[in-house]
């Protein structure tokens, strides 16, 4: 298992420090401790994504290993038996390899956000290793029932709680609508194939619930903004603004890439730029929810 790791660490260039860290961690837990936690999960339909939970407090309590960086080993592996799951299914690898390389995003942001190596997010990973998410091109799409009771356009019609594709967007660099549209399409073919009983209509419903589709956007951002873009594709039907607590953590987390606001705030980019401005006036983020069709 340790070899794994190397390798894993080896294979999508994670730097020195995290070898570092992550390489004691792994020894610090130990083969049994990972085994064990492995064990627990199962692809069967009633897995409950607590047990791993439990588990991996129980191995940080024990250890005393950071548990960020426990975290992000404990993942690693569980992410090895997701890709035995892939690989029975007849899945493509490289939808396997999203899965990993978004691994790489969550180390990134604990290290600008959390200020050491390792994951914070271990919560998100229920959708991947539930097998609902799925990395495919440059985004992300996870099987969920749509929200509102109901929105048609162009004959095309989604009611309450039906299964839709909601799209996440990993941080792994430029949101280009070329890279977003071969993905779009590139998971109507996934979808279409591998989950044909979940989404029997001639088209499939796209979704997405996240800050990028707040409709003040327009007004944040720099124009030309790929997000701005990637807005054009929905139909924004619901916004909603943050209380200031929560825009103030939005801001840090996916913008700044700093802990809080109590330190120097980066302007490096236009986007940055245009941020603390808007945020200098007092402005608030917010979340919109969009939705389009793409037939198959």
């Amino acid at each position: 298992m340790r070899k794994y790791l190397q390798e894993y660490l080896k294979n999508y260039a994670y730097d020195a420090e995290a070898e570092t860290t992550f390489l004691a961690a792994f020894d610090r837990i130990g083969t049994q401790a990972l085994t064990e936690l492995c064990d627990l999960y199962t692809d069967e339909p009633d897995f409950r994504f607590e047990v791993l939970t439990e588990k991996i407090e129980k191995i940080v309590s024990e250890t005393g290993v950071n548990k960020f960086a426990a975290y992000f080993v404990g993942m690693v592996f569980l992410l090895r038996k997701l890709g035995e799951f892939y690989a029975k299914r007849g899945y493509p690898e490289r939808v396997f390899d999203g899965a990993c390389r978004d691994l790489v995003c969550k180390y990134r942001e604990c290290r600008a956000v959390k200020e050491t190596a390792g994951i914070f997010a271990w919560d998100w990973y229920e959708c991947f290793l539930k097998l609902r998410c799925f990395a495919i091109g440059r985004l992300q799409f996870e099987m969920k029932g749509f929200r509102l009771p109901e929105y048609a356009k162009d004959g095309k019609t989604v009611q309450f709680d039906e299964t839709v594709l909601s799209v996440h967007i990993p941080s792994s660099g430029r949101l280009l609508k070329e890279d977003c549209d071969r993905s779009y399409q590139a998971a109507v073919e996934f979808f279409s194939k591998y989950f044909a009983d979940v989404f029997p209509k001639d088209y499939i419903t796209f979704v997405c619930w996240s800050w990028l589709l707040y409709t003040r956007n327009s007004e944040i951002l720099p124009a030309g903004s790929n997000i701005l873009t990637f807005m054009e594709k929905y139909d924004i039907i619901e916004i909603e603004e943050y209380s200031k607590e929560v825009s103030d953590l939005m801001a840090c987390e996916r913008i700044f890439g700093i802990p809080d606001l109590n330190r120097e705030i980066p302007q490096k980019t236009a986007m940055q730029k245009s941020v603390y401005a808007f945020m200098q006036k007092g402005g608030l983020f917010g979340w919109g929810y969009g939705v389009f069709f793409l037939s198959k």
